[in-house]
Order: C-alpha cells, then structure tokens, then sequence
C-alpha cells in the first residue's frame, strides 16, 4: 500500500489533467488533445476511461483523506478536553462525597473544591467558545 506522499509524487510526475477518453480510438487525451495513453486490447474502453477519470478523481480522494483526518483529529481533541472536564467534575464530587457533612454546607469548601472543576470549565469555553 503506498502513502498519501507517495501517492502525490505519482500524480505531480503525470502529465496535468483532466484527461479525456475517446471511446472510439481507445485513446486517454491530455487537455490540450495530446494522447497519453494508447490501449487496444482487452477491455480498453473501460481501462482508458478509468485511467482518464483516475487522473482528477486521485488527487480528490486524497484532499478529502486530509480533511476527513484533520476533522477526526479535531474530534479527538475535544474529546480529549470533554474527558479532562468529565475527571474534573469526578473529582470535585469525590472530594465534596468525602467531607464530613458539616464541611459540605460551607461555601469555602465549595469555594475550595470547586476551583479545579471551574478551571477545566474555563479552559474548556475558551478553548471550544462554548
């Protein structure tokens, strides 16, 4: 399997597209009417016309390879942020949970325990504006 830099290396080698097909000659045409690829045999009508969409078609697939990774590593960075908050607000009511009662109606420890929850909160609007 090769890689997407592979991949782009072949594509900026090949003569520019889009190609063309003529279904009649079994000809693949550069856009200036030059012919790149000639096939006569076997099932050529159906191989040139792939080659001659393979040309624009390539390049497209990878672009959308590259936007559907930055998306999904977008993803995981707020993934990442979300389950940093989640730990946040675990903590924050295991360290109220393990107070005694009394301590559990004073606003400092609210104050106190709260800090580290309203951080990650914080960061977490900033980061994502929400």
């Amino acid at each position: 399997m090769m890689s997407d830099d592979k991949d782009r290396e072949v594509i900026a080698a090949a003569t520019d597209g889009p190609w063309a097909f003529c279904p009649d000659s079994g000809l693949v045409f550069d856009r200036d009417g030059l012919d790149i690829i000639e096939t006569n045999y076997g099932n050529y009508r159906y191989n040139a016309r792939f080659v001659a969409s393979a040309r624009t078609r390539w390049p497209a697939a990878l672009d959308e390879a590259d936007s559907l990774r930055a998306q999904l590593q977008q993803a995981n960075d707020k993934i990442a942020e979300l389950e940093r908050v989640r730990e946040a607000a675990r903590k924050f009511v295991d360290m109220r949970n393990d107070a005694p009662p009394e301590d559990r109606k004073m606003p400092m420890y609210l104050d106190y325990t709260g800090s580290a929850m309203a951080a990650a909160l914080d960061d977490y609007q900033e980061k994502w504006g929400k």
